[in-house]
């Protein structure tokens, strides 16, 4: 029997299981799988010559999709370049299905062109690893249908996260595409869906909800507010910004803690808040905190967690303080309209930028913001409103590696208006995927806030020390204009603030750069963050 019958069985059981995507990178050991799932009708392809790229890519589906996206690759050191966005999966619990193909064992340590030892590539970053073994008569159908089984349920179950498949492939690499291949062997898979179970708690005192990325359940953690009389520190990648909710908090990284009460309960869900102000305050805080975690991590770096559960938390109290949720939303109230005044800055500024940038996107739009201080304007400026607008970012390492193929792949998933807000080092670690974006012909409008350098550094310890400049700020020089003429995006630069409001459009491959001053902008932001 042929080996193309072999894998033909393995692609299309991933299918059988609902997965629709796969992400493909050129290269000869692969090419049968890459052919087995371009002929397959479930499957979207993409091809990214880049693996580092293609992964992030990858990442960004699965995020929107909530499935795993499946990631092809050639043998030697082509999967190795997954590893930045398997890391990033792992810790952001999202699931990615890794086929790495591979030379035939015997070839291992013999100094083989493009071979290496790929048994568990990725360590401890990966949740599952098995190794196709070479066709045999017997479950010569059935077997590789397990074996995408296994990786898809363990991608998914208890805590989701990346899995590897490696499969060593012999030659001749060309398969078989007759459709009746893909039809062999096929047998009824099914797993069985999480349940949200509840579990009920006896809260004495007040409750402070934190909303970390990732939150799950808004609608019951919205109700939870309500039924305990507990404000929420909502962090914009909770999406529960979007609600609108009068319990929601949005402006707590600029509070002035000090006058505010203690909570006595603190019930977190989802990973760790950005906002460094809010983690200060609460290092210190000594009475229940409750962590929610649906696969039994504790998602609580500050160390203070007094109990961790797999259950959602469900109330009960005999009598909820009245006092207490309205002091936060007091404090909300003033400083929020404090940070409004960013609308009267006239040098260019990136929060003010933010706020201008919500106020245009349309509802259905998705934003997604780097990490270093992209991601902390947001945490800053961008309000609670009404919206069914989505908003992401990578906040499992809080790496700047990948951003901007991680918002290609959420732009690609959703189909839907999508903004990337990046700063000018993330840009450039991530050019190859506009590359990839051209060739695939994908839309992302990208606002570049360009501080030429590292501009995160100059609200840290390392500045002002000596080789700042050299070693932390990183001056760069790059004319991203230029990125017009490479890759053929439509480039502006933002001149004002009026030229960003009537210039945005979110069709196409758009770079919008707005110049800024680090120096500058740091003073500004220190401005709105005093008491």
């Amino acid at each position: 029997m042929a080996i193309s019958n072999y894998f033909a069985a393995l692609v299309d059981e991933f299918a059988e299981l609902g997965l629709s995507q796969a992400v493909i990178s050129p290269g000869s050991r692969s090419t049968p799988l890459a052919m087995l799932f371009e002929e397959h009708p479930a499957f979207k392809t993409y091809v990214n010559i880049d693996e580092r790229s293609a992964a992030f890519f990858a990442l960004g589906l699965a995020k929107t999709s909530q499935q795993p996206a499946i990631l092809v690759a050639t043998s030697g050191s082509a999967p190795g370049h997954y590893l930045p966005a398997v890391m990033e999966a792992s810790h952001a619990h999202i699931p990615l299905i890794l086929l790495t193909s591979d030379r035939p064992a015997e070839l291992r340590f013999t100094g083989a062109p493009q071979t290496t030892n790929q048994i568990r590539l990725f360590g401890q970053f990966a949740r599952y690893f098995e190794e196709l073994s070479r066709p045999q008569e017997e479950n010569f159908w059935t077997y590789p249908r397990q074996v995408a089984e296994r990786a898809y349920s363990h991608s998914l179950l208890e805590t989701p996260g990346p899995v590897q498949v490696n499969i060593p492939i012999d030659e001749p690499l060309i398969p078989s595409l007759e459709v009746e291949n893909f039809r062999k062997g096929r047998h009824t898979f099914q797993l069985s869906p999480k349940e949200v179970r509840e579990e009920a708690f006896h809260f004495e005192g007040d409750m402070l909800i934190l909303a970390g990325p990732q939150s799950p359940y808004p609608e019951k953690i919205l109700a939870l507010s309500e039924t305990l009389h507990a404000p929420i520190f909502a962090d914009p990648l909770s999406n529960l910004r979007q609600s609108g909710h009068p319990n929601v908090i949005d402006s707590y990284e600029a509070f002035d803690f000090s006058g505010l009460p203690l909570p006595e309960n603190i019930l977190q869900f989802g990973q760790t808040l950005t906002s460094k102000r809010a983690n200060h305050w609460l290092k210190d805080f000594h009475g229940t905190w409750i962590s929610y975690d649906e696969t039994g991590q504790d998602r609580n770096p500050l160390g203070n967690t007094s109990y961790l559960t797999m259950n959602f938390p469900k109330s009960a109290r005999n009598k909820p303080s009245d006092t207490f949720l309205k002091d936060y939303q007091r404090a909300q109230e003033i400083t929020r309209q404090k940070l409004n005044e960013v609308q009267n800055e006239t040098d260019l500024y990136e929060g003010k930028f933010l706020q201008l940038l919500q106020e245009q996107l349309p509802d259905d739009s998705q934003v997604i913001f780097a990490n270093s201080m992209a991601i902390r304007y947001a945490d800053l400026f961008w309000k609670s409103k009404k919206s069914s607008m989505k908003l992401f970012g990578n906040r499992g390492l809080n790496g700047i590696d990948g951003t901007i193929s991680t918002a290609l792949g959420v732009a690609a998933a959703a189909q839907k208006p999508t903004v990337l807000v990046t700063g000018d080092l993330a840009l450039i670690h991530d050019l190859n995927a506009l590359v990839f974006a051209k060739m695939g012909k994908l839309s992302l409008a990208i606002i570049l806030f360009n501080n030429d350098g590292g501009g995160i550094f100059n609200h840290l310890a390392q500045h002002g020390q000596p080789y700042f400049e050299r070693l932390f700020s990183t001056p760069h020089g790059l004319q991203f204009s230029a990125l017009s003429d490479l890759v053929g995006l439509d480039y502006h630069k933002v001149l004002s603030y009026q030229d960003f409001e009537e210039s945005l459009k979110l069709d196409g491959l758009r770079l919008y750069e707005v110049q800024t001053d680090k120096d500058l902008s740091a003073k500004i932001h220190k401005r709105y963050l005093e008491s």
